[in-house]
């Protein structure tokens, strides 16, 4: 068990860029005073007065002029006794009296005479620096079986303000000697090491250190990255430019998962390579569940395991074998040192109609600069020619060291093991597919053993990781043809290296795409969008390749070669809560091609119950998923502090369901509420039609209460329960999933005490 001592000091604190020092004043009393302390210009509501030891109550127990520092006592002693006073003062002297010039009486029947004093001059500014610098420091002896005494320490320094007229500045510099990754269990997280400077100006900005790249104008995919480097913006009559240089803190992936009942998780993600050795850079995560973005946290939506690269979703997110995960994150690479440089332009013009911009993002690693392994002139030749292609980047595992220097030797081509300093070779083993190796570690032995060409696990070989490149550029103009119509058109080019090392393989590093879209909304009545997408097989996306329901819509599968897309969308309002909405589609792939379309009709008014309607059909042939329709209708009515509501939910495809669903929502001044309970049938095509499979049944409660502002509490539940008809395989789950909280201030902005009761459902 490891136990740790947490010893932490007040390094400095400071209000209105100056810094404030402590005193504390002990005082002989008898009587209401008053009572000189010991300085003057305290802080107000700074102090704490201790009789004997009662503390006593400012106002009501005793008064204190704060800038003559004069103590008066209403709380009055019965004898003579110590009062200790403890304050928060200004470190400066200020006199009484300040002037220029002194005036003195002719009091020797003489004329009045003005005596000027020597003044020292300073140089004042219109626009003083109003810098608040703030910071701690820790120190912690961590002790623990099998662990020798260590001796941790953290650094916080903050600094904040206006530096000058216009320019306001942001520092902070964090630093703990710790080697672990910020915990993924609450909203906000708190970096370990970080250093940040932050300036901005009214036509300017930069940023240096740890800060996050974000550029969001290319229709082929947000870029979103966690940096260490700089970064310089610019803005002046239209014109906006940006430029940035940095060192990557990992390589960015994303995974789309299907749920499992009664599994909350944990959910593994994986590198672009299937590898699940990773570590995710804190806090570069999005999560989405159905499409919808979900928030970390205990309190919230879902948890992450940064270490382990894991996911797990709270009682507030029902998971199921229907739910669609999408992860967005950035994994640490131990290969190879890895650059990235960024820059963007925009100008603005013709009253703002005219928008034209571009941005360039080049990503690679640094060939010179390996990790986690180590570049032989013999491991440079084997990756110079091996191309793009990866099963020729293997290097031979073993090294001849010297006579007894090894613990392997080499017989036939085959390692055998002999124990530290009894060989000749150091032998290195990589992990391969079940079946594909040759080597099992036997743990009798102490190493690893041949058992014969495919049958183990590892093979006698070192994986030789291939340095890429990437580059990005886009040019993009967006022009307001009239009041609310618009059109817009932009070109992206990519030219992704796979082996930097290599030259073999690189005709076909480039690829393009483009983008045409349309916009109008004639008075808010009529609406017309469109777009229409091209993207070639060799073009690399710099984000994630689709929007995050993507797939979903069109009914197909991933997909990472060619692909053009089209859709169309229209819209009339005839009257004021009255809304329809038509939407087609055509999506192509050299495998075929899909079609869809959709209906969306919505009706609100204040004294009507609210109803929505959608419909949407996705068909192709590009694999065997076929058509699948999809219907939805919804009804709410407001009823005071109440809305009750009904749904019905059914989609038709390889498989059939429906769900019917009846909720009710509380909204009263102290406290929201939800409850509803859902009923679902499953069903399979067979040949003699459709047959239940199975029938599920949820019901869930959710609560927020916040009485006073020093208590409060939440309550969210679940039961669920899925019954398989007799006649299909499948087992029967029946759980629940519960999170209590509750929340007390006893001591506003002092102390709080927070109360937890977490029941959910985990697989290993």
């Amino acid at each position: 068990m490891l136990a740790s001592v947490l010893l932490t000091i007040l390094a400095c604190s400071s209000t209105g860029g100056v810094e404030l020092s402590r005193a504390s004043d002990t005082l002989l009393t008898k009587g209401p005073g008053p009572y000189q302390l010991g300085k003057r210009f305290i802080i107000e509501d700074s102090d704490s007065v201790l009789l004997g030891d009662v503390l006593l109550t400012r106002d009501e127990d005793y008064r204190i002029n704060y800038r003559l520092g004069l103590l008066t006592l209403k709380r009055l002693p019965s004898e003579s006794v110590a009062v200790v006073v403890s304050y928060r003062f200004f470190p400066f002297q200020i006199g009484e009296q300040y002037y220029r010039h002194k005036i003195q009486a002719n009091v020797e029947g003489e004329k009045v005479i003005m005596k000027k004093e020597p003044v020292e001059r300073k140089e004042t500014s219109s626009a003083p620096s109003t810098l608040i610098i703030g910071g701690s420091k820790s120190l912690g002896i961590s002790v623990g079986s099998g662990k020798d005494i260590a001796l941790e320490q953290a650094l916080r320094v903050n600094i904040s303000g206006m530096a000058a007229e216009g320019v306001e500045v942001r520092a902070i510099l964090s630093d703990q000697s710790t080697p672990i990754q910020p915990e993924g269990t609450t909203e906000e997280l708190e970096e370990l090491d970080q250093v940040v400077l932050e300036i901005k100006g009214k036509n300017l900005g930069a940023s240096f250190g740890d800060y996050d790249l974000e550029m969001r104008d290319s229709r082929f995919g947000e870029i979103a990255r966690k940096l260490e480097g700089g970064m310089g913006e610019v803005r002046f009559s239209g014109v906006s430019l940006m430029a940035a240089a940095a060192r990557n803190r990992g390589s960015f992936g994303f995974n789309r998962l299907w749920g499992i009942d009664a599994k909350q998780g944990p959910y593994q993600l994986t590198s672009e390579d299937g590898r699940t050795d990773i570590v995710i850079v804190a806090g570069s995560e999005k999560v989405y569940v159905d499409g919808e973005i979900k928030k970390r946290g205990q309190n919230n939506d879902y948890v992450i395991d940064y270490s382990t690269a894991q996911v797990t979703f709270t009682s507030r997110v029902l998971i199921t074998s229907l739910s669609r995960i999408l992860v967005d994150f950035e994994y640490a690479v131990l290969d190879y040192r890895r650059s990235l440089y960024a820059a963007s332009a925009s100008y603005s013009s013709l009253a703002g109609k005219l928008l034209i911009g571009g941005s360039y993002l080049y990503e690679g690693d640094d060939k010179d600069s390996p990790v986690s392994l180590s570049i032989t002139p013999e491991r440079k030749e084997l990756l110079q020619n091996a191309g793009d292609d990866t099963s020729l980047a293997w290097a031979p595992g073993g090294v001849w060291v010297g006579d007894s220097l090894g613990s392997y030797i080499l017989t036939d081509s085959v390692y055998e093991y002999k124990g530290y300093g009894k060989g000749d070779y150091s032998v290195s083993f990589t992990r391969v597919p079940e079946g594909e190796g040759d080597y099992e570690y036997n743990y009798a032995l102490g190493g690893y053993e041949y058992v014969g060409l495919g049958n183990g696990d590892y093979v006698a070989k070192v994986r030789l990781p291939l340095p890429q490149r990437d580059e990005f550029y886009s040019f993009r103009a967006d022009y307001e043809i009239a009041e609310g119509v618009a059109a817009g058109f932009e070109y992206a080019g990519n030219r992704r290296d796979e082996n930097s090392f290599s030259s073999i393989g690189d005709d076909d590093n480039i690829g393009s795409a483009y983008d045409f879209s349309f916009d109008g909304n004639f008075r808010e009545k009529l609406f017309i969008r469109s777009k229409y997408r091209v993207w070639g097989d060799r073009f690399s996306f710099p984000g994630r390749r689709t929007e995050v329901q993507y797939e979903d819509n069109w009914n197909v599968g991933e997909s990472e070669g060619e692909e053009s897309a089209g859709e169309l969308e229209v819209g009339v309002s005839p009257f004021d809560g009255m809304r329809m909405t038509a939407s087609f589609g055509r999506l192509e792939r050299p495998g075929g091609e899909a079609n869809k379309t959709g209906l969306d009709v919505s009706f609100n008014h204040i004294s009507l119950p609210s109803i929505s309607y959608a419909y949407s059909r996705a068909e192709n042939d590009l694999d065997t998923t076929g058509t699948r329709i999809r219907h939805g209708l919804t009804a709410t009515q407001r009823l005071g502090r109440f809305s009750p509501r009904l749904s019905f939910f059914k989609e038709e495809g390889e498989t059939r369901l429906r769900e019917g669903t009846a909720g009710l929502s509380l909204g009263l001044d102290w406290m929201t509420g939800d409850v509803s309970y859902s009923h679902r049938l499953d069903d399979v095509l067979d040949e003699g039609g459709w047959t239940r499979e199975g029938t599920i049944r949820t019901a869930r409660a959710s609560f927020r209460a916040s009485r006073t502002k020093r208590v409060s509490g939440s309550l969210d539940f679940v039961h669920r329960d899925k019954r398989y008809e007799h006649d299909f395989p499948g087992e029967s789950s029946n759980y629940d999933l519960a999170s209590l909280r509750l929340k007390v201030k006893p001591i506003e902005k002092r102390m709080s005490v927070e109360a937890r009761y977490e029941l959910t459902q985990t697989q290993s």
